[in-house]
């Protein structure tokens, strides 16, 4: 019973892996789609953008 618990909990920390690393990736993914239209964080509003 030892050894299925151990294979249980190997395939709980192998998804839990995999589901951490497929959310990384589309999150920057994400972030390299934003980026593609602001290269640069914008710290002013476009308001104040817009008066200089």
């Amino acid at each position: 019973m030892g050894s299925r618990t151990s294979t249980v909990s190997q395939k709980n920390a192998t998804v839990i892996k995999f589901v951490q690393t497929l959310v990384s990736i589309v999150f920057f993914m994400h972030r390299l789609g934003i980026s593609k239209f602001r290269p640069f964080p914008m710290y002013y509003p476009m308001l104040e953008i817009s008066k200089y």
